[in-house]
């Protein structure tokens, strides 16, 4: 009884501001998300009656009225449809102005994706965090916390050779400030040039550490790739050249998360790559109990559909058009029966 009270006592005098945000997501996943009460209390730790009491202090305080009032306007219609198509726990979809640059729809979903990762944050909680422009905006985003020993753990090897903010170094160090947490990293490459190489890698003791710590996160913020030069980091970081990328999309790839392809039925790629990756695999996602994605663009709108079947992913945060064009494409390419 002593432990239920001492849980419950963390949430008895956070800062206002980090109140209202966690009021709001509570009553988002209960009013949009159509979760159970006990299901949101099992999902952010607490018993069921003090997810009662969280509900009705939103709506004491103003936050649930007829809609949830959030900073954004969500198309609640197009997060309900997400979730069902793709049997995601929650969807986020920011309503974004047709001629909004994409480096504002970036920072949106950024912040967006920001409050939600908030809100499930527990004490003693583990994060496993990739790379590139939208994981910048959501680390960039995010508000101080009032939890305690939070570990931020890197997903995959350095990307290497760059001093970019938005690599997974930089990222995960970022995030670990941010939530006055514990930075852990792979000090190895990303991709190797073997898989024998890869094995005797993840024998050294401090990577194995690392890569243990990583299949025990609670919460993954996954970054998703696509085979394109022009869009991939890979590329961009000389790990891939245009003719592989090229071979990628001919084997049928859309996209990767963490350099392991897949096609836009969720199924992995034969690339020759994953053998040589170092960091967590897609399967390693499942045992997490919040696989988000944070992604916008249509250019990305197979790689999402195929991320979101391939089991590793539960929740998915975008912009209406990109959401629009996801749906689309899954309705061009239905899963087999």
């Amino acid at each position: 009884m002593a432990a239920k009270n001492s849980q419950n006592r963390r949430w008895a005098r956070p800062n206002e501001d980090e109140r209202q945000r966690f009021l709001a997501d509570v009553a988002a996943f209960y009013f949009h998300d159509g979760l159970t009460q006990s299901e949101i209390g099992r999902l952010i730790g607490v018993s069921t009656a003090m997810v009662s009491r969280f509900l009705a202090e939103a709506r004491q305080k103003g936050i649930v009225q007829i809609n949830i009032q959030y900073p954004f306007e969500l198309d609640t219609d197009l997060q309900a449809e997400l979730v069902k198509r793709f049997n995601l726990r929650t969807a986020r979809v920011v309503v974004v102005g047709e001629e909004d640059s994409l480096r504002l729809r970036l920072k949106q979903v950024g912040q967006v994706t920001a409050q939600l990762i908030h809100t499930l944050l527990n004490d003693d909680s583990i994060i496993t965090v990739g790379w590139g422009n939208t994981i910048y905006e959501v680390v960039n985003a995010m508000p101080p916390t009032t939890k305690k020993g939070i570990r931020v753990v890197q997903a995959s090897g350095t990307l290497g050779g760059t001093a970019s903010p938005t690599d997974n170094f930089h990222i995960t160090q970022a995030l670990a400030e941010r939530l006055n947490g514990q930075s852990y990293h792979l000090h190895a490459p990303m991709i190797v040039s073997s898989r024998e190489i890869r094995d005797s890698l993840y024998q050294e003791p401090s990577i194995a550490e690392v890569m243990a710590l990583a299949q025990r996160a609670d919460i993954m913020l996954k970054g998703l790739g696509v085979p394109y030069p022009e869009h991939s980091n890979m590329f961009k970081a000389g790990y891939l050249d245009a003719e592989t990328l090229a071979s990628f999309r001919e084997e049928g790839s859309v996209g990767d998360l963490g350099a392991h392809n897949f096609d836009v039925y969720g199924v992995r790629c034969a690339v020759g790559l994953a053998e040589r990756v170092i960091g967590i695999s897609i399967e390693d996602s499942m045992n997490a109990r919040h696989g988000i994605l944070p992604a916008i663009g249509t250019f990305k709108s197979a790689a999402i559909v195929g991320a979101l079947r391939t089991g590793g992913l539960n929740a998915l945060v975008t912009d209406h058009i990109t959401a629009q064009e996801v749906i689309k494409v899954g309705d061009q390419y239905p899963l087999p029966g």
